[in-house]
């Protein structure tokens, strides 16, 4: 199975990588419910942020 990445869920979404940039590392500029719908892509999609555990990260 290949890698989930940011681009990856950004062409799910039809939005920005640098849009998801932002929202997996909490910072500002996104709306709530787009946040809400890119941290739910990133776990149905199995994405992993190098680095991190997927509980400690997607809770």
């Amino acid at each position: 199975m290949k890698k989930v990445t940011m681009q990856d869920i950004a062409n799910i979404l039809n939005i920005s990588r640098v849009t998801v940039w932002k929202v997996l590392n909490n910072q500002p500029g996104v709306s709530k419910q787009l946040r809400d719908q890119i941290l739910l892509t990133a776990k149905e999609t199995g994405y992993l942020k190098p680095g991190q555990e997927a509980e400690a990260y997607l809770e």
